[in-house]
């Protein structure tokens, strides 16, 4: 629906795996590398965990997206809660092995004839086992066995075992050491960082033909990064539903209004994995906002408008702090020329309806005692992206100002002392090195 509306040629957050929007974190990079390095031994097993929606599945396909070879015979299985014979009947019918297996033994020799018949034809198989923590440990030990498959020295079959943590803990129990033992690599994808996490939305949505519209605040980011704690699905569930939703209030801005509406909808939601997430403002990581190529991931947008902030923050605490002079400073022709301006098609002048209302109210009712107060009251995109560091380097200015005072006063003293000597240099020269008190009485004596 949403695609439409904002000129996108795909959907760029579907849940379903899919390739054309891989984004390489440094995660998943490593766990690419592991999965390349295991197909290249063609041994034993390669372990990937991770929590759920990290991404597994989608390595795995880009894994052999990128295999010109035509040498390997790849099985997945991916129903995995099965006894050890279903375990063994399952990897017959993923292999495509036709034939009446009645019972163990006959499976077993069944595999194996597979297994050699592919190796005397110089092919290679691979057994994917996806959501491998379901699988009884009797069943991985049917696993364990098929590994011990040889010809000539060779290893038939290797196997990649994908699962959540627990099947981590299942491999270092003490009675699995026989199967660890095969473990030629293993791998754990964390979540992603809220860097990674801004560029893997930016990533997505350049993906589907994404132009900038809609500019999404960095506010936003450091909220979807939160609630969605670097998982990837969880960030695909949570930004497309906030485009759904921006779509359907004909915006072209998101800012962290939106996204906090949002955030409590799937709160609501029954089962939710959202609700644990720790979304409170003040823990929220600055971010810079999108679109802004230019910007480095890693440095959010009140560290690029600094010629403004500082100079609010370097007044002290006991003058005006006053927010919205600091977004009209931003926004007026001097700022907007910088190339800071140029380069951010987000950061722009006007706000929201909405939020010049809740502005309007704000004034009216109070008038902004203390700072935290006067900078809640703004809610473009612009003054979003300041308010997480804004706070912490204003707070400083109490301790710079004291520190300063101190080293005037003492300059101020060393001044007093060090200027009379100068001046007086050759009279007290005089003073100490003649009868001093003899020329004194003289010069009073009439």
């Amino acid at each position: 629906m949403y695609e439409s509306f904002y000129g996108l040629t795909a959907n760029p957050f579907r849940l379903v795996p899919d390739a054309r929007f891989f984004y390489p974190s440094s995660g998943h990079k490593r766990g690419l590398a592991y999965l390349r390095y295991g197909l290249e031994q063609g041994q034993g097993f390669v372990v990937i965990t991770g929590k759920p929606g990290t991404g597994k599945s989608t390595l795995i396909q880009i894994l052999f997206s990128e295999l010109s070879d035509q040498s390997l015979v790849v099985a997945s299985l991916n129903n995995t809660s099965l006894d050890e014979m279903d375990a063994l009947h399952a990897v017959r019918l993923s292999f495509g092995i036709r034939g009446e297996c009645d019972n163990k033994a006959s499976l077993l020799i069944s595999i194996e004839n597979f297994l050699k018949m592919q190796a005397s034809q110089g092919k290679r198989a691979v057994l994917i086992v996806d959501e491998a923590h379901n699988l009884p440990q009797k069943s991985m030990e049917e696993l364990r066995m098929l590994s011990n498959f040889q010809m000539d020295d060779r290893s038939l079959i290797q196997i990649l075992l994908l699962g959540q943590y627990p099947l981590a803990e299942m491999l270092a129990r003490p009675d699995m050491e026989q199967l660890k033992q095969r473990v030629i690599a293993t791998c754990n994808l964390q979540p992603m960082s809220a860097d990674e996490t801004r560029a893997y939305i930016g990533h997505r949505l350049r993906c589907a033909g994404w132009k900038g519209d809609p500019a999404i605040s960095g506010a936003a980011l450091a909220l979807i990064h939160a609630a969605s704690e670097g998982v990837p699905r969880m960030i695909n569930i949570f930004c497309d539903r906030l485009l759904l939703s921006a779509s359907i209030s004909e915006k072209h801005e998101i800012g962290l209004a939106l996204a906090e509406t949002i955030l409590e909808e799937l709160k609501q939601e029954s089962a939710s994995a959202f609700r644990s997430a720790k979304t409170g403002r003040e823990s929220l990581i600055a971010l810079g906002p999108l679109p802004a190529d230019d910007f480095p991931a890693e440095t959010s947008l009140f560290k690029k408008v600094s010629s403004v902030v500082r100079q609010e923050v370097d007044a002290g605490p006991g003058d005006d702090f006053n927010p919205i002079e600091i977004e009209q400073r931003i926004e007026s022709p001097a700022i907007a020329n910088t190339a800071v301006m140029e380069n951010s098609v987000s950061v722009q002048s006007g706000m929201d309806d909405e939020d010049v209302a809740a502005r309007a109210q704000i004034q009216d009712e109070e008038q902004m005692s203390s700072h935290m107060d006067k900078t809640k009251a703004i809610k473009s995109p612009v003054i979003e992206d300041m308010e997480m560091g804004l706070y912490e380097l204003h707070e400083k200015s109490p301790a710079k100002s004291k520190k300063g005072l101190l080293l005037l006063l003492l300059l101020v003293l060393a001044l007093l002392v060090i200027v009379p000597i100068i001046i007086f240099a050759p009279d007290l020269k005089m003073f100490f090195q003649g009868d001093w008190l003899g020329k004194l009485r003289s010069s009073v004596s009439p």
